[in-house]
C-alpha cells in the first residue's frame, strides 16, 4: 500500500501583504504559505502506519511556548522530496508524549525535509514560516511574532527553523506580519511566558472584543511589572493589534483615536527642537493623520463615516483652514484630509482647503504625489461641474505618470486616485494630453533661453531664473509642458519673416526668417519636461557641416533659439487632446563639449 498523502486542488491565494519586518537579521529567508485550507483533509491518529518501504517518519512535536510535548493535540507534517516539492501532507493528533503518526517511503527523507507543526486556532486561513540564513542553515530556537488581523502569536523555532502553523477564521484575507527580533531566544521567551500565553490566546478567541480583552492584559501586566516586558518591547506592534481589533468595535475606536493622537503628540514635542511646549498647528495635523494613517493599515477605508464624522476630522478641518502660510510644507497631509471629505461627499470644505492653502494653484511634492494633488484637484472640478478644468486636471496627472513611469496605487499607504477616475474620462487614455487654450495662451508667453553659448540645449520658461524657480512649482506652468509637446509636434508654422514680441536673454524684440529647414529642425528638438535638445546627430551635421563635437557656432545656436521662440508664439494649434510624443522619449544629450 502507498503512503496517504492528502488530495488537494491548486492552492488559493496567500493571505494579502504577509511581509517580515526584522530588526538585525538582515538576510534571513522566509518561506511564507498563507491561504485558505482547500480539500478534504484526513485527521490521522497518532498510532497509524501509513505507507510502504523500510524508512520510516515519525516526529515528536514541542509546544512552541513551554517547550513541552505537544501532547494529544493538532498537528500538521509535510514531507517535501528532492524537488522540495510536498510528496506528502499529513495532519492528526498527537499521543500523549506528542508523537504523529508513522509514515514509511522508499526512500530516506532529510530531517530538514520533514516539517512537523503545531496547529493552533480554527479556520480557513494559515499561516506558517521557515527561517534559514541565506547558506540555508536554519535559524533554530529563533524567538518570533506572528502578526495579522488584530492577532498576535509569539514562538520558538524548532530545531529545523520551523515555526508553528496557526489558523483563522476571517472573512476575506488579511495583512500579515512576521517579527523575528535577533537577540530574542530562549531566555526571553521563559522571561515573558506568562506575557507570551495570554497573546497567543488572540488567534484562539472568536470575536475582536475578546482578542482586545487579552491585549489589555498584556498591557496591564506589563505596567505592573519592572524592568523589560514584552509588552513594552513591543509596545508599537501591541497598538497595532488594538487597532486592527478597534476598528471592528464602534464603541472603542474614539478612545484609542485619542490615546493614539496624544502619543503622536508627546513625541512630536519631545522631537521637536524648541522646548516650547506647544506644538505647531502643521505639527498637529500630522499627529491626526498619522491616527488615520494607523486606521487604515488596521483595515479602515478613508470613506468609513467613523472617520470624516469624528471629533478628529472636526479639529483637522480648523487647522487645515488656519495654517500659517509658512507651516504649509505638510501638502500630503492637507491631500489626506481633503481625500476623506470627498469621499464623505462634503466639496465644499475639500475645495476650500485647497484653495486656502493654495494647493489649486502650486504644487510642492515628487511626481507621485504631484499627480495625486492633480488627480483631487480633478474630482474636485467634476463635483463643482467644470469639466473642463477637471479634464485637464486629470490629463497632467496622466501626464506625470506616463513621463516618469511610476505606477498605480502611488504607495501602499495611498489610495488610487488615477484608478479611480479614470472611467470618468473614457475618451482619453493614459498617454493623451488635454490641451487648454489657457495653457497655450501661457506657453506663448515663455522666453527660449539659451543655457549655454554653443550648446543647443535651451529652456521655455521666464528669463528671470528667480521667477521661473517659482512659477515651476504652479499649475499653470506646469500645463505649458505638455502644451509644449503637443506644440512642437502638431503645431503649424508656415516659412516666412516673424517679428518675436517678446524680449528674451536680455536682447530687444527683432525679426527672424524661418525656412521650412528651420521648421523641420523644430520637430526634430529633443524634449524632457521645460528642457529643449537638438540631439538628432544627422540634422546637426546637415545645418552645421562636419561637426563632430560642441560647442557650435554662436550665431547657429541664436538663430535656433530665435526660430523656437517664434515657432511656440505664432504656431497654430487648437486646443484638443493630443497623444504625448516627445515627453515618452529618452532624453540623452550625447554630444561631446
Amino acid at each position: 500500500m502507498k503512503h496517504s498523502a492528502v488530495q488537494r486542488t491548486p492552492p488559493p491565494p496567500r493571505i494579502r501583504g504577509a511581509r517580515a519586518l526584522f530588526t538585525g537579521i538582515a538576510a534571513v529567508m522566509l518561506w511564507i504559505c498563507a491561504g485558505p485550507a482547500w480539500g478534504q483533509v484526513v485527521m490521522h491518529a497518532p498510532d497509524e502506519v501509513i505507507g510502504e518501504g523500510e524508512y520510516l517518519v515519525r516526529r515528536t512535536i514541542v509546544d512552541p511556548v513551554t517547550q513541552q510535548p505537544w501532547a494529544s493535540k493538532p498537528y500538521r507534517m509535510i514531507v517535501y522530496g528532492d524537488g522540495k516539492q510536498a510528496i506528502a501532507d499529513y495532519e492528526g493528533l498527537t499521543d500523549a508524549e506528542g508523537r504523529t503518526l508513522s509514515a514509511r517511503f522508499p526512500k530516506p527523507v532529510a530531517d530538514r525535509d520533514v516539517a512537523a507543526r503545531p496547529v493552533l486556532g480554527t479556520g480557513d486561513y494559515k499561516l506558517f514560516v521557515t527561517l534559514a540564513q541565506p547558506s540555508g542553515k536554519r535559524i533554530k530556537n529563533q524567538f518570533y511574532l506572528f502578526l495579522f488581523g488584530g492577532r498576535i502569536f509569539a514562538g520558538l523555532s524548532d530545531d529545523q527553523g520551523y515555526t508553528a502553523e496557526i489558523r483563522v477564521r476571517v472573512a476575506e484575507s488579511i495583512p500579515a506580519q512576521v517579527f523575528v527580533p535577533p537577540t530574542w531566544g530562549a531566555s526571553s521567551l521563559a522571561a515573558w511566558r506568562e506575557e507570551v500565553v495570554i497573546l497567543n490566546r488572540t488567534v484562539e478567541v472568536e470575536t475582536p472584543q475578546e482578542r482586545m480583552a487579552l491585549l489589555e492584559q498584556v498591557v496591564t501586566l506589563g505596567e505592573q511589572q519592572s524592568g523589560e516586558t514584552l509588552a513594552k518591547a513591543m509596545s508599537g506592534h501591541l497598538r497595532d493589534a488594538q487597532f486592527a481589533n478597534a476598528v471592528q468595535m464602534p464603541e472603542a475606536l474614539p478612545a484609542l483615536e485619542e490615546q493614539w493622537l496624544q502619543m503622536n503628540i508627546d513625541q512630536a514635542l519631545a522631537d521637536a527642537k524648541e522646548k516650547t511646549g506647544s506644538l505647531l498647528d502643521s505639527a498637529r495635523l500630522r499627529a491626526i493623520v498619522k491616527v488615520w494613517e494607523k486606521e487604515r493599515e488596521a483595515g479602515l477605508k478613508l470613506s468609513d463615516p467613523r472617520i470624516a464624522q469624528s471629533a478628529l476630522m472636526r479639529q483637522a478641518i480648523a487647522l487645515a483652514l488656519n495654517l500659517p502660510e509658512a507651516q504649509r510644507l505638510l501638502a500630503g497631509d492637507l491631500l489626506f484630509v481633503t481625500r476623506i471629505l470627498l469621499d464623505a461627499g462634503d466639496t465644499d470644505t475639500a475645495a476650500k482647503i485647497t484653495r486656502v492653502n493654495m494647493l489649486d494653484e502650486y504644487l510642492d511634492h515628487d511626481n507621485e504625489g504631484n499627480a495625486r494633488q492633480l488627480a483631487i484637484l480633478s474630482e474636485i472640478a467634476l463635483a463643482q461641474g467644470n469639466a473642463g478644468k477637471a479634464r485637464v486636471l486629470f490629463s497632467l496627472a496622466n501626464a506625470l505618470q506616463a513621463t516618469y513611469g511610476f505606477k498605480q496605487p502611488f504607495s501602499e499607504a495611498q489610495p488610487d486616485e488615477l484608478a479611480g477616475l479614470r472611467p470618468r474620462f473614457p475618451d482619453g487614455g493614459p498617454k493623451d494630453m488635454s490641451i487648454s487654450a489657457d495653457a497655450i495662451a501661457e506657453l506663448r508667453k515663455q522666453c527660449v533661453i539659451t543655457v549655454t553659448p554653443g550648446i543647443p540645449l535651451f529652456v521655455v520658461g521666464k528669463k528671470d531664473l528667480s521667477a521661473m524657480a517659482e512659477a515651476m512649482r504652479s499649475i499653470r506652468y506646469l500645463e505649458t509642458i505638455p502644451a509644449l509637446d503637443a506644440m512642437l509636434t502638431h503645431g503649424v508654422l508656415k516659412k516666412g519673416s516673424y517679428r518675436r514680441s517678446l524680449s528674451c536673454n536680455g536682447a530687444p524684440a527683432e525679426s527672424v526668417t524661418v525656412s521650412d529647414d528651420d521648421l523641420k529642425i523644430v520637430r526634430s528638438f529633443s524634449m524632457q519636461e521645460s528642457i529643449l535638445a537638438l540631439e538628432d546627430e544627422e540634422v546637426l551635421k546637415a545645418v552645421v557641416k562636419d561637426v563632430e563635437t560642441l560647442p557650435l557656432p554662436p550665431d547657429v545656436v541664436k538663430h535656433w533659439a530665435d526660430v523656437l521662440a517664434v515657432f511656440l508664439e505664432y504656431a497654430q494649434l487648437p486646443p484638443g487632446q493630443y497623444p504625448m510624443r516627445k515627453l515618452l522619449k529618452p532624453f540623452e544629450f550625447k554630444f561631446r563639449f
